[in-house]
């Protein structure tokens, strides 16, 4: 309701990626009967139809960190629903985000509005000004990737934090020089 008007509507020049939520063949055939400009499946791209489609459709699951690689904004789904979808794959990429008002849940998200790297709206015609905005401002779009990349390196090292913090609490210490080996609790 908020992103395919944007993308039927052809004042845009862009190409388009749609990765659904939900990958079964019923829903990936709705989102494509509701566009009107000419779409591929990922299933059917070749060498060479690869480049004969404004909108590519991944009908599978597992290559989206991959794709986002190559986006200049995202929009992120489910923040119209019942929560946002994981934003920090496109944020990694430096990929400014837009989702919907539900985000309050997640962190990253809260703190990235801060910040001015991801931005929520409401209705379709917020999408349209910000998303406008971010392909047509260089200067903007610069600003707010570089934002994302900013805070993607600034929180490096929560996996190491989290297995310390594990460590300590799974193995009992003992003293130096101690027969005695650490013991699961």
């Amino acid at each position: 309701a908020v992103y395919l008007p944007v993308v039927n509507s052809g004042a845009v020049k862009i190409k388009t990626i749609i990765a659904p939520h939900d990958v079964r063949h019923e829903r990936v055939r709705s989102i494509r009967r509701s566009l009107t400009g000419k779409s591929i499946l990922h299933s059917e791209l070749n060498e060479a139809n690869a480049g004969s489609a404004d909108v590519l459709i991944i009908d599978s699951i597992g290559i989206l960190n991959q794709i986002y690689r190559y986006a200049t904004v995202a929009y992120i789904g489910g923040a119209f629903g019942s929560g946002l979808h994981n934003i920090q794959e496109p944020v990694t990429f430096g990929v400014p985000v837009i989702f919907g008002p539900r985000y309050q849940k997640f962190r990253e998200a809260v703190e990235l509005i801060k910040l001015g790297g991801v931005f929520p709206i409401k209705t379709k015609e917020e999408f349209e000004k910000i998303f406008s905005r971010l392909l047509s401002d260089r200067t903007f779009h610069s600003t707010t990737s570089s934002i994302c990349l900013r805070y993607v390196d600034e929180n490096r090292g929560a996996t190491k934090a989290i297995l310390s913090f594990l460590e300590k609490c799974i193995f009992v210490k003992t003293e130096p020089n101690s027969d005695k080996q650490p013991k699961n609790q």
